[in-house]
């Protein structure tokens, strides 16, 4: 039955109450609707290298008339041009899903070059964002529309929602680098991460007094880990990551040239300088014949977490807001004070870019002010003004 194919004619026609009925468009060669009394489903039947095939455009309901038509004209379009939109379907169908292909990025790419942390954060992405989002989506299915969706869902915490998206875009990438998807494909291009703050928490120097003495007591009282104590000292008085820090080995210490060798920080082998401060306390620490400079609570494993002492600390101190990481930032404004250049700071703080460290460039205009401002009032008390 040969009929222009639309919403009235499709409606129109009889379901016959055993078998099928094909409506066959007029206008397009193979460009068929199935009537069953269940379904009325759209279909181009064509020839594809020899071989008659039928493909499924959509069931009426799901897809207009005219979209479909679209997809017909599209697809003959495809096949004279030699391709074959069956192999892309059968190839879309073989695709593993979103959660199998996550899998083999960890295993094959991220296991063998990520840090331990940077191995922990994603998955911890994974599992808290990304799986519940597209884990059951195969991986070609997953569009602009399925990333856009997860990146506004965590808009509360847009710093965490950047990196999940960073770390969405590196895996498609190596989807396609990996042939599992069509090169230029990759679905978080056009989405925009939000706006980062730059967080800036320094403790200040009535702080410092008030977390000396508490590090101080700790050390007596026995509260915390001496190693605990240790480690919080020693973030603050070299400058170092967490991690590098707990992560310290006896072997890296050379009391003798004072310095500490790094030989996997985060930009690669780095030294840090070991003031007198920072002797005194790594001597004062016990040494059982481990290799750890701060062993943790598991028998041969260094310190792993500073998070959960830190916040008991904090929290006695009244300083909820200070992570961590700020005992850093506190180390790179008080090399300011003094008159530290930034770039003898990025290298104390082994910085890869010269970017990172301008962010302490505010601090180093406000002493600059203080120096300035004081000088004026010198030479004007000296010209005997008021």
């Amino acid at each position: 039955m040969n009929i222009k194919l639309n919403k009235k004619t499709v409606e129109a026609a009889t379901a016959p109450v055993t078998g099928e009925l094909i409506l066959r468009d007029s206008e397009i060669r193979g460009f068929w609707c199935r009537v069953t009394s269940s379904s009325r489903t759209y279909v181009l039947r064509t020839r594809i290298d020899g071989k008659q095939r039928s493909i499924t455009l959509g069931r009426h309901g799901q897809i207009e008339p005219a979209e479909a038509r679209r997809k017909a004209l599209q697809m003959l379009g495809d096949i004279a041009r030699g391709n074959d939109p069956t192999a892309e379907r059968e190839a879309s169908r073989r695709s593993p899903t979103f959660e199998e292909f996550s899998q083999r990025y960890l295993s094959e790419w991220a296991k063998p070059r990520k840090k331990p942390s940077g191995l922990r954060n994603d998955i911890g992405q994974l599992n808290n964002h990304i799986l519940p989002a597209m884990g059951q989506l195969k991986l070609g299915q997953v569009s602009k529309r399925h990333v856009t969706e997860l990146h506004q869902a965590m808009r509360g915490t847009p710093y965490e929602a950047n990196r999940v998206l960073a770390q969405l875009s590196k895996m498609f990438n190596l989807a396609e680098a990996w042939d599992l998807r069509p090169q230029g494909s990759n679905p978080c291009r056009w989405v925009t991460k939000y706006k980062e703050e730059a967080r800036k928490r320094y403790l200040g120097e009535l702080e410092l007094r008030r977390l000396g003495n508490e590090l101080e007591r700790l050390g007596k009282s026995g509260e915390e880990s001496p190693y605990v104590v240790a480690a919080i000292n020693l973030l603050l008085m070299t400058g170092a990551r967490s991690g590098e820090i707990l992560a310290l080995r006896w072997s890296y210490i050379d009391f003798e040239q004072g310095l500490i060798h790094l030989p996997d920080s985060k930009t690669g082998r780095k030294d840090l300088e070991m003031a007198a401060e920072v002797r005194e306390i790594l001597q004062s620490l016990p040494r059982d014949g481990g290799p750890w400079v701060l062993p943790g609570n598991k028998e041969g494993q260094h310190l792993v977490n500073l998070f959960k002492p830190w916040s008991r600390i904090r929290e006695r101190l009244n300083m909820t807001d200070v992570r961590i990481n700020d005992l850093r930032h506190t180390f790179a404004s008080m090399s300011v004070t003094v008159n530290i250049s930034l770039p003898v700071i990025g290298g104390l703080m082994g910085h890869k870019s010269t970017a990172t460290t301008q962010r302490y460039a505010h601090l180093m205009r406000d002493t600059g002010r203080q120096a300035a401002n004081q000088v004026a009032t010198d030479i004007s008390k000296a010209l005997g003004q008021k």
